[in-house]
């Protein structure tokens, strides 16, 4: 078989090369891909700023409050380590069903989000009996709201609670932090450095 002698000429626009890839869509799917580099970080960051936005603005403003659950007692509707967001709610509106989170009448006052069983009895402050989904047993109290306002179960967001507490740790919190400033200067720099490519109509 004969082959065509190199000319050392460039590939011709629309010629395939060796590998059979016409050169100028080779070079635009580069292109492509590095502009998908360089937007990747700035899409990361307009993520993280508008969640931390949301995470911190609206509990301060009363909108909803958020809440990292620690226990396993509300399985499978919320796990440990998922964040709850939860919106105020009237007392006197509490029904059966309810998922809210309240001060539980024992020594520490601790927050609990729990399922409302059954209410007691009704009112500006009624009194209300709960359970964790995934417990054997009801809880071992009847609660009574002091609040005008109780906090409801509205969604869930897997797993951002331990996103957040490993986010805290001073090691990750400074490799996140420097991490992010190397790559935006890599890319900066890649964005300055990078000759522009032109391509033959």
């Amino acid at each position: 078989m004969t082959s065509k002698p190199d000319t050392g000429l460039p590939a011709t626009p629309g010629i395939p090369s060796q590998d059979g890839v016409p050169s100028h869509t080779r070079g635009r799917g580069t292109r492509a891909a590095l502009r998908l580099l360089r937007a990747v970080p700035a899409a990361v960051l307009v993520v993280a700023v508008l969640a931390s936005l949301a995470l911190a603005i609206g509990p301060r403003i009363g909108a909803y409050r958020t809440i990292t659950i620690l226990s396993g007692s509300m399985e499978p509707r919320f796990a440990p380590g998922d964040v709850v967001i939860s919106t105020r709610l009237p007392a006197s509106d509490v029904r059966r069903g309810d998922v809210i989170t309240f001060h539980a009448p024992v020594e520490g006052s601790p927050l609990v989000t729990h399922r409302v069983t059954k209410v007691v009895s009704g009112g500006d402050h009624p009194v209300i009996r709960t359970k964790g989904d995934a417990n054997p047993g009801a809880d071992p109290w009847s609660a009574r709201i002091e609040q005008d306002v109780v906090w409801r179960q509205r969604w869930v967001i897997p797993g951002l609670g331990s996103v957040i507490h490993a986010l805290r740790q001073p090691t990750v919190h400074s490799a996140v932090l420097y991490g992010s400033l190397g790559l935006f200067l890599l890319v900066g720099l890649r964005a300055v450095w990078l000759p522009a490519t032109r391509t033959t109509a």
